[in-house]
């Protein structure tokens, strides 16, 4: 027996924020003098004079995991859970369904206490989602037995049938970055359904590789498995370190596969390849989403500074994502870049989030590189002459050609790109019509000069007619 009126106490545990604040963890309720017990009408009232709520709004629940409302009267010394203005939540875990006891203004962090008191998974491990019931009974193919039961389920609908189920589910994954977010924000309410996945979740890996055979390159494909663990904080970095471990690749087994030769992609090999810092909640990969991993990587020459330089790329790299590596390598940042494939006055590739396999570009591919370019026009006049009948008429057709330069160009490396511009496009004999004095001026001095001496800027346009011989 308790030596004292001090003894005879019982103990009240809350996860409310508001009340952790005012109590602290634990409210002391002292007991009746020479009173061992006490009921929970009884109980309630006290907890109504102590911090003021009324008994209507309060559920007390007993023993561990704090899942089961009190009904018989509480003994000194024990510890009861309060919580107020409850409902009734679903949280599934391997198949088995559970009650969890929420309130609209808990947190995800208490959603998460309040699953390990009832589950025992630490509340770091969990991963939650929130999914759609009648989709789980379409998955098995029947309803669902509406019992509440911890740690079994119906003998008909083992757990194992139900988690197998759970995979065909797409369930919303809650943003669990925010931890101080509340019931209410997430949209919870009463009877949601919540499934726990824990470490993370699983998404669906489809593994490419291509391989040299006798009739040419083979496109291998793995059959789709299961990468666990991933979480949607992890980088796409990380991602390819998981795959690189998994040994399930059927036509892999002579050789490892290193993370830094992977490509990953949302879709096929003709999409853009997923960034290294970027992570899964940016690309909105969540619980059973598919990506494809690849190993479509090859070397490319860049021609810079008359030195070449060794860049490996993929078919799903952007122009933009070569610029960065060229940045990596030479160290020139991608906005003074301007890069061409095979001939350096080719067509400038473009950053608009076109691929390497959208300009063809493949293994031993020369990229020529070209620092702080900007582009001036040409306008030039096709005379055509069509037989109509015994007459001949006179047609007139104008078209624009954009040409890259350098304010470092000289007039006579100008000329030469216009000259080439305009081989390309079959005119191989033109006079400037209006341009500049120092394109139109004879001799050898004009010819030094630089685009930036001459006065040409961004969007200069010159005039050129097709001349008669």
């Amino acid at each position: 027996m308790p030596s004292s009126a001090d003894d005879y106490r019982v103990s009240v545990m809350t996860m409310n924020e508001q009340l952790l604040k005012n109590y602290g963890d634990f409210i002391t309720i002292e007991l009746e003098e020479g009173a061992s017990a006490i009921s929970v009408a009884a109980l309630k009232y006290k907890i109504e004079q102590k911090i003021g709520i009324s008994p209507e709004r309060i559920t007390l629940r007993c023993k561990k995991p704090y899942a089961i409302p009190c009904s018989d009267d509480i003994l000194h010394d024990e510890i009861v859970f309060l919580s107020l203005d409850e409902y009734k939540i679903f949280v599934w875990y391997y198949g088995k369904k559970y009650s969890v006891w929420m309130n609209s203004a808990d947190t995800m962090s208490v959603l998460k206490k309040k699953i390990h008191g009832v589950i025992n998974i630490d509340p770091a491990r969990q991963t939650l989602y929130q999914f759609d019931l009648a989709e789980l009974e379409s998955a098995i193919g029947e309803k669902i037995n509406e019992r509440v039961l911890l740690d079994a389920t119906d003998e008909k609908q083992e757990p194992r049938k139900i988690e197998r189920a759970m995979r065909n589910v797409n369930g919303a994954l809650i943003d669990e970055v925010d931890s101080h977010k509340t019931m209410a924000q997430y949209g919870i309410e009463e009877k949601a359904n919540i499934y726990v996945s824990v470490d993370g979740f699983e998404i669906l890996v489809q593994y490419e590789e291509e391989k040299i055979g006798k009739n040419g390159v083979v496109k291998l494909k793995s059959n789709p498995y299961y990468i666990y663990g991933v979480k949607a904080t992890d980088t796409v970095a990380t991602l390819k370190y998981k795959i690189a471990n998994e040994e399930v690749h059927s036509f892999q087994s002579s050789r490892t596969i290193l993370a830094q030769q992977l490509t990953v992609r949302l879709g096929s090999h003709y999409d853009i390849a997923l960034e290294d810092n970027k992570t899964m909640k940016d690309y909105g990969i969540g619980r059973l989403g598919t990506v494809y991993a690849s190993t479509f990587e090859f070397e490319i020459c860049v021609w810079y500074g008359g030195k070449p330089y060794t860049i490996v790329v993929n078919k799903g790299n952007t122009v933009q994502t070569l610029k960065q590596k060229i940045k990596g390598i030479i160290g020139i940042p991608p906005e003074r870049q301007t890069l061409r494939r095979n001939l350096p006055t080719a067509k400038v590739l473009e950053d608009n989030k076109k691929t390497m396999e959208f300009y063809v570009i493949e293994k031993g591919t020369i990229v020529f590189l070209a620092l702080d370019e900007f582009v001036i026009h040409v306008d030039y006049l096709l005379e055509q002459t069509h037989k109509k009948g015994l007459k001949l008429k006179e047609l007139k057709k104008e078209n624009t050609r954009n040409v890259w330069v350098n304010s470092e160009d000289t007039v006579e490396v100008l000329k030469h790109k216009i000259d080439a511009m305009m081989a390309w496009i079959g005119l191989f004999h033109y006079e400037f019509i209006n341009g500049h004095e120092c394109l139109t001026a004879s001799g050898g001095d004009e010819n030094v000069k630089t685009v930036k001496q001459c006065g040409i800027k961004q969007g200069h346009t010159f005039k050129v007619k097709e001349m008669k011989l």
